[in-house]
């Protein structure tokens, strides 16, 4: 080259914005999994939108493999920030990657042919914690997440779920509302908020499934392929079902119910 310095490496620099893989038709795993509760702010205006609101919102992600994103905001509330007039949002997750102190997830709308959130969660998850939310798929990599002009984007300030853990979103409103069963059956916009004050705790219900619990035929236990009419590369895709289990590779583990 009549330049030497252009292949000097120390003439390198890290591009600020992030390598985009090509278009892939099948949904990808996401980069994390998880249960989480959150409240939502307009990072460009500070706006708390659950200033008003005690319940707080939920997010899933991968409850089975590959299964996505799902944001669940209290039933009539003003929490999601992808609509005002609905409770639930799911995404496809399309890439991810680690990169510093941060995971970042591409997404779309659920079977959407075009990304267009991007996702960063902070690698150390305890306590109280900011996840951003972009509705771009360019993805700031500078540790105060400020975007490029004209990007709205958002601030879910998170908790990670303890499963071991059962507790009411608001135990004061919680014990006020809710004093009998019958104001638990009648409630369903509330009710899932105050797991404790209405008896649905993840231990009481895991008692019940045990009660329900059963066992595959003999027939069909063993390794097996998964064939669907969309589904042609099957060397990939296989189930191993056991007495009481049943794995599906690309979904997770299901347990035998009666």
């Amino acid at each position: 080259t009549n330049d030497p310095n252009l292949c000097d490496e120390n003439q390198l620099t890290l591009e600020e914005w992030p390598w985009i893989a090509k278009w892939n038709q099948e949904r990808a795993p996401c980069k994390l999994s998880g249960g989480f509760s959150f409240r939502t702010i307009r990072r460009l205006t500070n706006e708390d939108y659950c200033e008003e609101e005690w319940r707080r919102s939920t997010l899933e992600i991968e409850c089975m493999k590959s299964d996505g994103v799902e944001f669940r905001t209290p039933v009539n509330g003003k929490c999601n920030p992808f609509s005002k007039h609905s409770h639930l949002k799911r995404l496809t997750c399309w890439a991810g990657w680690h990169s510093d102190n941060f995971t970042f997830i591409i997404a779309s709308d659920a079977y959407s042919e075009e990304p267009k959130y991007c996702l960063r969660f902070p690698k150390e998850q305890r306590g109280e914690f900011s996840v951003l939310v972009y509705f771009s798929i360019v993805c700031p990599t500078k540790v105060d997440g400020k975007p490029i002009a004209g990007i709205e984007y958002y601030e879910l300030r998170m908790r990670r779920k303890d499963p071991h853990t059962c507790e009411d979103d608001d135990r004061e409103n919680c014990k006020e509302m809710f004093k009998t069963p019958i104001d638990c059956a009648k409630n369903k916009a509330y009710a899932p908020h105050c797991p404790l004050a209405c008896d649905k705790c993840p231990l009481k219900v895991r008692t019940d499934l045990v009660s329900r619990m059963c066992e595959f035929h003999e027939i069909h236990i063993g390794n097996w392929r998964y064939f669907t009419k969309r589904h042609y590369d099957t060397e990939k895709v296989t189930v191993q079902i056991t007495d009481k289990m049943a794995v599906f590779s690309h979904l997770g583990h299901f347990q035998c119910l009666k």
